[in-house]
C-alpha cells in the first residue's frame, strides 16, 4: 500500500501442484488485479510445485507472474531468498506507479547482510498491518 492506493498484490500458495499453474490461482490473481486496478500480481509457489512464468492475458492488459521459492536450507539461506523474492515484488509495484520513484528499497547484498531480516520483518509487520485493516474495512 501507499497511503490508501493498494500498490502490490501477491498469493502465496501452499499446496501440492499436479502439473500446471491450476486455472483456478490465475483466476483469482487476475480478478484481485482487475479489482484493484493493478498491472498485474504476482503467485508465490513452494520450489518443485510449480516452474516461475509469466501470463500476459489478453484484452485486459494484466501480467500474472509466478514465483517459487525453496524452503530448504538454512535460516540465511531462505533470507536471502525471500530477500529476492522481495526485489521482484518492488518490481511489480514499481510498475503499477509510473514515473514515480519506489517507496521504499532494499540494500545489501547475500544472505549474511543484517539489514535483510529486519527488510523482511518490516514487510511482514506491514502486511500485517493492511490485513487488519483490510478486515477492519470488510466489518464496517
Amino acid at each position: 500500500w501507499d497511503g490508501p492506493r493498494c500498490t502490490f498484490v501477491g498469493d502465496a500458495k501452499y499446496k501440492r501442484i499436479e502439473s500446471n499453474v491450476p486455472n483456478a490461482d490465475l483466476y483469482q490473481l487476475l480478478a484481485y488485479a482487475t479489482a484493484l486496478d493493478l498491472p498485474g500480481g504476482l503467485l508465490i509457489y513452494a520450489k518443485g510445485e510449480c516452474p516461475p512464468a509469466s501470463y500476459r492475458v489478453r484484452n485486459a492488459g494484466k501480467r500474472l507472474e509466478i514465483a517459487e521459492v525453496d524452503l530448504d536450507g538454512n535460516p540465511d539461506e531462505l533470507l536471502f531468498r525471500i530477500r529476492e523474492l522481495a526485489k521482484r515484488v518492488l518490481r511489480i509495484r514499481a510498475a503499477s506507479r509510473p514515473g514515480e520513484p519506489p517507496a521504499f528499497r532494499l540494500h545489501g547484498r547475500g544472505p549474511a547482510h543484517p539489514g535483510a531480516r529486519q527488510a523482511v520483518t518490516t514487510s511482514a509487520e506491514q502486511v500485517g498491518n493492511h490485513r487488519t485493516q483490510i478486515a477492519g474495512a470488510r466489518m464496517a
